[in-house]
């Protein structure tokens, strides 16, 4: 079976993670002079529910499926793999169908009672059939995600997000002239057709690769029969939902941590002496621009941990602890040179990286001391996948947990100091992803998973990143009296700080040749020219 290597499966879901979340915040552009800003309060009261059923619906099921179907097959049992499929399959109808009639149903009470606003009713039971259908979506990605091929998984993607932009863009403008509830619903159903468009896109690819041997339609129609036995299907129904269950509930704690912050960090303020209206701006500043910013550079950590879960339940049913040692090294390696750089990157350039794209210079302020904590909110996204894709699942959970208990002790107390006011919710914030990856890393070491070698890999990026980091410091004064524009200057500035950490990490050989030829396409041909660049130099 062909299989996509650890960093070009990465680097695949990492281009189609930037190009979604790239359709993600430009569509709110057009969108909020379509429906106004009442219609997008509609929008966005209507999301965190449907997200929180569809956690539960979904949100574990593709890594158990990627782990169980990735470990059958390295011991060859195909039909089995066909099995695990089958079950995932037919258990997320039945999960994604009760949880799309859930919010259905409970539409107007959510509405009324918890919402406050009888207007969402709308966009509620619009968004709903979307859960069913991602549900059914999650199986065929975990599916080809277990077969170590993340190429569609990155594809239905970016069609996903593609479809639902440009339909709920379409039925946003043609709904409001029937009133602003009707253009915000409009807009929620774009989930729905995005969702349709990246499970149609999937089916089609099993088609595609289907023509390469990679599995048979008649093994698929033989586990469908086979499950109709309620009984020998149990064990492996159970099996899912242990790894799927602790998983999901890692997944919902992020969230339920961000609305505790949400009520602490404004209530604290005020307690500092800030008036509502000012502490409200400042929570914006931080939730609002600052963690999107450092949000961005853990799309490639999620994009790594996606295919470091198949790749890990390999290597530990076939080769053992040396093979997983060395894949996790890789990984966590792979992470280090590029989130180093970038919370550098941040840290230096934030003022100007918060007036170029929010044109909110003060959102520098807190950037600056959320830069680092892109490692360790980085870092912990990795040795969670890693953690989950040796059979560890209930660590990161816990982990996570105990991340969020400092998170909110630290708010609590910082933010109510008035010299430290919103800088308090940033070192909450890094010091709750710094103790999360830390447990991590200790389970891993205490169960064997992982042996000595962080320190090694983490010395190149951090002697590149600082040297790009002096770099930029001196040069931006230059660039800015060269360029009088400061957007403009602030691009150039941020060019030059990834050209020269480039050019240093492949002068100090922090990135070698086989990185290179690992990126999909262009990979040997860059490796070609820096072959020829040595040999000039040398």
């Amino acid at each position: 079976m062909m299989a996509e290597g650890l960093f070009r499966g990465a680097f695949v879901l990492m281009i189609a993670g930037i190009l979604s979340k790239l359709m993600g915040a430009l569509y709110r552009i057009p969108l909020s002079r379509i429906i106004g800003a009442e219609g997008m309060g509609l929008y966005e009261m209507a999301y965190p529910i449907y997200s929180l059923l569809l956690i539960m619906a979904v949100s574990g099921v593709p890594i158990a499926v990627s782990k169980m179907v990735s470990e059958q097959l390295a011991t060859e049992k195909n039909q089995e793999s066909y099995r695990v499929f089958i079950v995932a399959l037919l258990f997320l109808l039945i999960t994604g169908s009760f949880f799309s009639w859930l919010m259905y149903y409970l539409a107007e009470p959510i509405s009324f009672q918890v919402l406050g606003d009888p207007r969402v009713v709308y966009s509620l039971r619009a968004i709903s059939p979307a859960i069913l259908i991602v549900s059914l979506m999650a199986a065929f990605r975990g599916y080809f995600q277990g077969m170590k091929l993340m190429t569609p998984t990155a594809i239905s993607q970016v069609i996903e997000q593609f479809v639902r932009v440009t339909t709920m863009l379409i039925l946003a403008y043609i709904l409001i002239d029937r009133g602003v509830s009707y253009g915000a619903a409009g807009a929620t159903f774009g989930a729905v057709t995005g969702a349709l468009g990246g499970l149609f896109a999937v089916i089609l690819l099993m088609f595609f690769y289907r023509k390469r041997h990679f599995f048979s339609f008649r093994g698929l129609f033989k586990a469908l029969l086979s499950t109709v036995n309620l009984y020998k299907s149990l064990p492996l129904i159970g099996r899912l939902l242990t790894i799927a269950i602790p998983v999901s509930l890692g997944a919902l704690v992020i969230p339920i941590m961000q609305t505790i912050d949400a009520i602490i960090i404004p209530q604290r303020l005020q307690f500092a002496g800030f008036e509502e209206a000012e502490a409200t701006h400042l929570y914006g500043l931080l939730s609002g621009m600052a963690l999107r910013l450092v949000s961005i550079p853990s799309t490639f950590s999620l994009a790594l941990g996606t295919t470091l879960v198949p790749a890990l339940s390999e290597s530990n049913v076939l080769a053992g602890k040396r093979r997983v040692n060395y894949q996790l090294l890789k990984a966590l390696r792979l992470n280090f040179i590029l989130v180093i750089p970038a919370a550098i990157g941040l840290f230096i350039m934030a003022p100007r990286l918060t007036l170029l794209l929010f044109d909110y210079k003060e959102a520098g302020e807190p950037l600056r001391y959320l830069a680092f904590g892109t490692i360790f909110l980085s870092l912990q996204q990795v040795t969670a996948y890693a953690l989950q894709g040796l059979g560890l699942t209930p660590y990161p959970v816990k982990n996570l947990c105990y991340g969020a208990l400092i998170n909110i002790l630290i708010n609590y107390h910082l933010t109510a100091i008035p010299e430290i006011n919103i800088i308090g919710g940033a070192i909450g914030t890094c010091s709750g992803f710094f103790v999360a990856s830390v447990f991590n890393i200790r389970d891993l070491r205490r169960h064997g998973k992982v042996g000595m070698g962080l320190v090694s890999i983490i010395k190149k990026p951090i002697f590149a990143s600082v040297l790009m980091g002096g770099i930029i410091y001196y040069f931006q004064p230059i660039i800015d009296n060269i360029i009088a524009h400061t957007n403009i200057s602030t691009i150039f500035g941020v060019c030059l700080g990834m050209m020269s950490y480039c050019a240093i990490m492949i002068g100090i050989r922090g990135i070698t040749d086989k990185d290179l030829e690992s990126i999909p396409k262009i990979g040997p041909q860059l490796s070609n020219v820096v072959l020829k660049i040595r040999w000039w130099s040398s």
